[in-house]
């Protein structure tokens, strides 16, 4: 494996993470690679792996940082 592909990604998740910290209990639309309509809900965590978003009632999904292109409030 490749080193520097490994720390770029726990770079770019880092980054990620201070990112969404701001968003905690907040609405939020997560932006993700690859997909043309972004994930909303309320981001209630933020983890080493992964955020995680309740879809207004429709049950939580994590959001893995390599997948994440974008997060803005909803």
């Amino acid at each position: 494996m490749i080193q520097e592909v490994d720390d770029l990604s726990h770079a770019m998740a880092k980054l990620w993470m201070a990112e969404a910290l701001g968003f905690k209990g907040r609405r939020v639309a997560l932006s993700i690679v690859n997909t043309r309509t972004p994930i909303t809900g309320t981001l209630v965590d933020v983890t080493h792996d992964e955020l995680v978003v309740d879809q207004d009632g429709g049950g939580q999904v994590g959001i893995s940082y390599g997948r994440l292109s974008g997060i803005d409030a909803a």
